[in-house]
């Protein structure tokens, strides 16, 4: 069937669904930003570490900023440019694969985030605008710097100390519950809704 013999009532019921899928998709994406840190996954964090510590394709981002301690990737935050798929796809658990599928799938041409910091956390994905595309950059282009590291509004400023201005990996932070302290007892909040 061609799409112009649909029902005028039919267009509009797509449209209407189509409004509403991004409406839940930009909804989804605010909560996943701000859930609490979850249960750490022991040796997670290593499987998507490069030589390279920031790498540009196209207009990707990909930023693996390493532990002043150790040389471990701190982070992994990621930009994907539409109908792409991330770095180091093949080296992703069939878990973090499916949550790209799935992102890819809500946001067909939006670019998403890839995110993975303090605690061990699974990857993270969901999709992002173009302001908070400019603050990633901005905060995740080298030499780093905590001023911008912190506007990019991460919770946790992706495992960097503002006082150190140094990034730790997990092994490095000492986690409690909902914060953790830098090798030099600066405290940071992992607690969403507060900020140190």
């Amino acid at each position: 069937m061609r799409v112009d013999a649909a029902p005028i009532a039919a267009r509009e019921s797509l449209a209407d669904q189509f409004a509403l899928f991004g409406l839940v998709s930009c909804c989804t994406s605010l909560l996943y930003r701000v859930r609490p840190p979850v249960t750490p996954v022991p040796g997670d964090a290593d499987r998507l570490v490069a030589t390279d510590h920031t790498a540009c394709m196209s207009d990707a981002l990909v930023a693996r900023p390493p532990c002043v301690v150790c040389g471990q990737a701190a982070a992994h935050v990621e930009l994907v440019p539409p109908g792409q798929e991330p770095s180091g796809w093949s080296l992703m658990s069939a878990d973090e694969r499916a949550t790209f599928t799935r992102w890819r799938g809500l946001s067909l041409d939006r670019w998403l985030l890839l995110f993975r910091s303090v605690g061990d956390k699974p990857l993270d994905c969901w999709s992002v605008g173009e302001r908070e595309m400019a603050r990633i950059r901005a905060g995740f282009t080298e030499p780093y710097r905590f001023e911008l590291v912190e506007t990019a509004g991460f919770y946790d400023d992706a495992g960097m100390c503002g006082p150190c201005q140094a990034f730790y990996c997990t092994s490095h932070w000492n986690i409690s519950i909902d914060s953790a302290r830098c090798p030099h007892n600066h405290f940071k909040s992992l607690n969403p809704y507060y900020r140190d």
